[in-house]
């Protein structure tokens, strides 16, 4: 080899050395700002829930607070969390925290609500203090909200919607820009298209008032949407409020349909039979959702009238739309409409519902039901195999894990699957896939069942990306979706569960469900106190998690 093609080698050598040491090299922090809440006379800090760590949070995802002391300097005694502020007297912070795993800090400059403070570096702990006195003040004054004023650009058919809005309320004064779907104000609005695409129908915003503390509604209270009064309902603690409006884009070239009527066909009850499970609409662009039969009998009986509840939907056609006077038939006899959600301005789920005269004849034995068939799988780790038994004896284990590893991480696909066996043993039903999901890369039966269901949704508009791993904060989110679905409450008051220690690193999308299967022992933490919010969640867990649902909270 000549000198040249080793100086080559050499110099290749070293460049994949340094490519290595610059995709893992740690990302530097060397400011870090924490935001602490103000001590209010009266309040302790279990009371901020505005901050989500004791009435402090970091600027730095990269920082971990393992450490807040609060210390009365009147009484030189470290504060209890539930232990009040007084107005006037001072209180000593101090905070200790680290860098968390792919970050370090150089030449770290710390701010306390923008005021530089000395940040003291303890070896021994490999970890930084800060400190700062605070002044507990007087609670403020309440201030009342009377009015809401919400503008929204006009959307023009074919043309992008705006992704931003205005508002202005009494207290502000003035209006102020927001991008939908943020809360950076008081005022959030939801327009899951804004921003995206063009508009070729009438769309929804929803919207809701949150307000922090100090603040309550005047019981007058009014919203107006590009000048129009709307109307609005308030939560059942009377803490928030909420609203859906339905814009319509500026026509320029369609025409929009209106559907008055609609007919479905089903096989009739007859006694000794078993009842049918699904409809076919005669309608064109109607597509069967579900249905189902009261009383539920396993098998039509001769002496009784049965009623049938099919729910029904539109094929998309984004110019076809619901007539407000809207008639029905089943079989030709005419149907009572009805909606799942009918507050006067959205319509949804509509259903058709149609009693039948009591039935004649003679009823047969009925045959009794077969069996669950056992699924059976190659491994599980000792701990589950009791409960894993359990859950194959509910039919709660799909068939997709017949022969397979438990131990194995599962998939957004297999957790569907899970999802939609727990929704039918809480709920009772069954329910049909549907139509196909906007997804371009899984077309599974179970997935579009979840999806129709709104356990599930979409990594993206077009994608479901079946073969990704989910994490725990994951699970138990879409297991809550599904007992939600399925009729149960599962509301909780985050200020009253004691709190893991990766709390902070919890999204908001997912706290209430870890702190609902939580409370519930349902899901549990993986140790020291922790949760374990981005490890991945595996087959057995899912499973004995679904098991222990059904259990507590089964009918």
């Amino acid at each position: 080899m000549n000198v040249s093609k080793k100086l080559g080698v050499v110099l290749l050598f070293f460049l994949i050395l340094l490519s290595f040491s610059v995709c893992f090299a740690n990302t530097i922090i060397s400011k870090v700002d924490f935001e602490v809440s103000e001590l209010i006379d009266g309040e302790s800090r279990l009371s901020k829930a505005r901050y989500p760590l004791k009435g402090i949070r970091t600027s730095e995802s990269g920082v971990g607070i393992n450490g807040i002391i609060w210390t009365n300097m009147d009484t030189d005694s470290v504060m209890k969390d539930t232990e009040k502020y007084e107005e006037g007297v001072e209180y000593k912070l101090k905070i200790t925290f680290v860098a968390k795993d792919g970050y370090e800090f150089g030449n770290l400059v710390a701010t306390i609500n923008g005021e530089k403070v000395k940040a003291d570096y303890k070896e021994a702990a490999n970890r930084y203090e800060v400190e700062k006195i605070f002044e507990a003040k007087a609670r403020p004054k309440t201030k009342v909200l009377k009015t809401v004023e919400i503008e929204t650009d006009q959307p023009v058919e074919e043309e992008v919607f705006a992704d931003t809005f205005k508002v202005k309320t009494n207290l502000s004064g003035k209006f102020e820009e927001q991008k939908y779907g943020e809360r950076d104000y008081m005022v959030s609005i939801r327009c899951n298209n804004a921003g995206k695409k063009a508009y070729t129908s009438s769309f929804p915003l929803y919207g809701s008032i949150n307000l922090e503390e100090y603040y309550e509604f005047d019981k007058d209270l009014v919203i107006t949407l590009n000048g129009e009064e709307i109307e609005y309902d308030y939560s059942e603690d009377g803490d928030m409020v909420t609203f859906i409006e339905w814009l319509d884009p500026t026509w320029t070239t369609s025409v929009v349909k209106y559907q008055s009527h609609i007919e479905l066909e089903i096989d009739p009850p007859k006694v000794g039979e078993t009842p049918v499970t699904t409809a076919k609409p005669i309608t064109n662009n109607t597509r069967f959702v579900k249905l189902e039969w009261e009383p539920a009998d396993e098998k039509f009986e001769a002496g009784k009238s049965y009623t049938v509840k099919i729910w029904w939907a539109f094929e998309y056609d984004p110019h076809l739309k619901l007539a407000q006077e809207l008639t029905s038939t089943i079989n030709g006899l005419d149907a009572k409409v009805g909606f799942n959600s009918d507050n006067g301005v959205v319509r949804t789920s509509p259903f058709s519902v149609l009693t039948f005269p009591k039935l004649e004849g003679e009823s047969k034995e009925v045959t009794p039901t077969k069996e669950p068939k056992k699924i059976e799988w190659t491994k599980a780790s000792s701990w589950a195999e009791e409960e894993l038994n359990k859950a194959s004896e509910k039919e709660l284990v799909p068939t997709i894990f017949e022969k397979e590893d438990l131990t194995t991480n599962i998939t957004r696909k297999e957790f569907a699957y899970v999802a939609v066996k727990l929704w039918e043993s809480i709920s009772g039903q069954t329910i049909a896939p549907g139509p196909k999901a906007p997804f371009t890369d899984c077309d599974d039966p179970e997935v579009l069942k979840a999806y129709n269901l709104e356990i599930t949704s979409g990594t993206s508009d077009t994608t479901f990306s079946p073969d990704k791993l989910i994490t725990r904060e994951e699970m138990a989110t879409m297991l809550k979706r599904a007992l939600n679905k399925a009729g149960v409450d599962t509301s909780i008051d985050l200020d009253k569960v004691e709190k893991f220690a990766d709390d902070n690193e919890l999204h908001d999308w997912g706290k209430e469900a870890v702190y609902y299967m939580s409370n519930l022992e349902i899901i549990k933490g993986v140790g020291g106190n922790n949760f374990g919010v981005e490890g991945d969640a595996t087959r057995e867990q899912s499973l004995v998690i679904s098991l222990r649902s059904v259990e507590k909270l089964g009918k």
